[in-house]
């Protein structure tokens, strides 16, 4: 078993940045007062997949920072 220490925080921290990145210079971002985000998502349905998709990992990226080690 992996033992779990700071360095994979920092990592996963990196990594869900990354990914934020990446999904913002792909995709965009959802803004209703400009249009910033690709053509692709051009309904409700796809700015709000892409919204909630930007939440879910900007809150997995608090969850990490979040974590202490274990004593």
């Amino acid at each position: 078993m992996t033992k779990i220490d700071k360095w994979f925080q920092h990592e996963g921290l990196d990594r869900t940045h990354m990914l934020l990145a990446m999904l913002q210079e792909s995709l965009g971002y959802y803004d209703p007062e400009e249009q910033s985000a690709h053509p692709a998502i051009w309904n409700d349905r796809s700015r709000k997949c892409l919204l909630d998709a930007t939440r879910a990992l900007a809150e997995l990226y608090q969850a990490i920072g979040e974590w202490e080690e274990e004593e």
